[in-house]
């Protein structure tokens, strides 16, 4: 592990601070848990911004998903309901349970 140095505004430090104290972390180990959180968050967006362009270069073409609908298993309850249009307040509460 490294000792580092860096610039941060008086208002970020003090927000940063204030939210390492309320989680009763230190002021390293909120900073380890923040960077590691904003690494993880820009990997999703690369994979989502590449999920998105090979549609855009590839798109699904029609009927290409349709030999799957039949495997979709969505429950008893969901089927009921999709087929009686919009769910009762019991039925909705069955599902729950």
């Amino acid at each position: 592990m490294q000792t580092i140095s860096i610039t941060v505004d008086d208002h970020l430090l003090q927000a940063v601070n204030d939210m390492a104290n309320k989680l009763d972390m230190t002021l390293s180990a909120f900073m380890q848990y923040a960077l590691q959180l904003a690494l993880k968050r820009q990997q999703i967006r690369e994979l989502e911004e590449q999920h998105q362009q090979g549609y855009l270069m590839k798109p699904v073409t029609e009927g290409e998903l349709s030999d799957w609908e039949g495997e979709q298993v969505w429950g008893d309850s969901c089927n009921e309901e999709k087929s009686a249009g919009t769910p009762s307040k019991s039925r909705t509460r069955d599902a729950l349970s």
